[in-house]
């Protein structure tokens, strides 16, 4: 499929109006068909991402206003599918969209998308309370009987991170095999380890950091260090070298022993933050992996320029 790039106000108003009638419809059928709701969420944001890639980003305001407005009004009798599905897709699709149009690495869209997708997903859970009159928080923690549980909301915020992470996921998996029909390309190269072990040692300082004062942000930051480190721990497996597979296990056994020695010691809600020890020994093998790599290509420089003396 050939699309090319919207230049004249005309053809960004023409394709941004299509993309608009299909987002207004989808929001229209979930209101008749509700289980389609887990549907629209990994494909709505497919419509934005086009708009992001071929339209000029002075005419996003206009996309976002009149896409907002027309679904709003034909689901005035249930909003909620536009509040909660449709708004945050608009938004996360254009993020994605522009983003690889910047050509930024696929794993940081990925996580930046994921970022935007929870915040706008949390930023509207109070109105959808307001409008409907209920604690939307409150039914799903009574669903799975976790309402009284001590300090479950603390963790609130955290799992509402990990399911916008999935939503995310998915939407990334839809798009990026229908991307490449447009002619854009992602980045899915390996992320340098050194950037990916920086990140996670920043996010790990900040879960540290807001465990004093805000447990509920501390969560939230573990579970980005988790993510960095995710990436971390693949270009470690694909090097398939013994002593990484034996040292991240010995690791992972040095965490488990250390998990259970301070687990008791940490006073509630911050408990499962010691989880934040595995990473850091993670890094740990990764730092060493590296300069043993910079050791061994420096050795090779020396000794070839020994051969070549001779």
């Amino acid at each position: 499929m050939t699309i090319k790039e919207r230049k004249t106000i005309v053809e960004n108003l023409t394709l941004m109006a299509i993309m608009g009638a299909i987002n207004a419809l989808f929001s229209l059928f979930a209101t008749w068909l509700p289980v389609i709701s887990l549907f629209l969420v990994i494909i709505l944001p497919f419509t934005s991402v086009i708009i992001a890639l071929y339209c000029k980003p002075r005419y996003f305001l206009i996309y976002i206003v009149a896409t907002i407005g027309v679904s709003l009004l034909i689901t005035m009798y249930n909003m909620q599918y536009t509040i909660f599905y449709l708004i945050p897709a608009i938004f996360t699709g254009l993020a994605f969209g522009y983003l690889v149009r910047i050509k930024l690495h696929s794993a940081i869209i990925l996580f930046l998308t994921a970022v935007l997708q929870f915040l706008l997903s949390y930023a509207m859970i109070p109105l959808i309370d307001a409008i409907y009159e209920t604690s939307l928080v409150s039914q799903f923690l009574t669903l799975f009987n976790l309402a009284d549980k001590p300090f479950i909301y603390v963790i609130v915020p955290a799992f509402i991170f990990i399911i916008a992470f999935a939503q995310t996921a998915f939407s990334y998996i839809a798009i990026s095999t229908e991307i490449k029909k447009f002619n854009f390309a992602l980045i899915t190269s390996p992320l340098k380890t050194y950037i990916s072990d920086t990140l996670t040692l920043l996010f790990l300082i900040l879960t540290l950091s807001f465990a004093f004062f805000c447990s509920e942000a501390s969560y939230i930051f573990l579970i980005c260090s988790l993510y960095f480190i995710s990436l971390t721990l693949f270009s470690l497996f694909k090097e398939k070298k013994l002593w990484i597979y034996l040292s991240l296990g010995g690791a992972f056994f040095l965490f488990i022993v250390l998990f259970a020695l301070f687990y008791e010691m940490i006073a509630p809600p911050n408990q499962l933050l010691t989880i934040s020890v595995l990473p850091l020994l993670f890094i740990l093998v990764d730092v060493i992996n590296i300069l043993l790599m910079h050791f061994s290509s420096r050795r090779k420089i020396i000794s070839e320029g020994d051969i070549n003396d001779d």
